[in-house]
């Protein structure tokens, strides 16, 4: 079983659809259900609605997966969302806490609901979803902020969960096209 949170678009329908292509069975997680419950049709998946800045969605998603369609051996953080380029003095807070909430804490939530079932069992893999922007100077400060969050936080969950056997990795991809997947 794999869970792909934003997995109704971009890079998170793409995940789907090459882990399904692997024999996976999916499980769909967005906050568009009705773009989750598409996608989900098409690898015949299972669709889930959650919302990453809710960490009692989060929570109900994991035990509805570990309960009713099995137990999550793979586990995409993909959910996220992107800033406009600003100068920093142009930057609100709202932007700046919207980054951050959805990009970083979403994440470290996600990881934690499924990471605790997966540590339990002794394996699993978690993919966090950085980006390239994490790791250079750019004019997206929230956004690359948060994403070098992302990874000093698997590298950190890495290190703690690894000898249980759980393998939590980053993937941090350019600026990519990712209309009509």
């Amino acid at each position: 079983v794999a869970v792909v949170t934003g997995g109704a678009s971009g890079i998170g329908e793409a995940f789907v659809r090459v882990v399904a292509e692997r024999g996976a069975r999916l499980v769909v997680a967005d906050i568009n259900l009705e773009g989750a419950q598409a996608v989900a049709k098409s690898v015949n998946g299972v669709a889930a609605a959650v919302d990453v800045r809710s960490p009692p969605s989060i929570e109900a998603l994991a035990k509805h997966v570990e309960a009713n369609v099995g137990p999550a051996e793979i586990v995409i953080c993909n959910a996220g969302v992107a800033q406009l380029p600003v100068p920093a003095e142009a930057l609100s807070l709202e932007v700046w806490d919207r980054m951050h909430e959805i990009d970083l804490r979403g994440v470290f939530v996600t990881a934690v609901a499924f990471g605790r079932y997966m540590v339990q069992r002794g394996k699993g893999a978690i993919v966090n979803i950085a980006s390239i922007t994490g790791m250079r100077s750019t004019p997206v400060h929230a956004y690359a902020s948060a994403k070098a969050g992302v990874i000093s936080l698997t590298e950190s969950l890495a290190a703690d969960w690894g000898r249980s056997g759980v393998r939590v990795n980053a993937v941090a991809p350019g600026f990519i096209g990712s209309a009509g997947l």
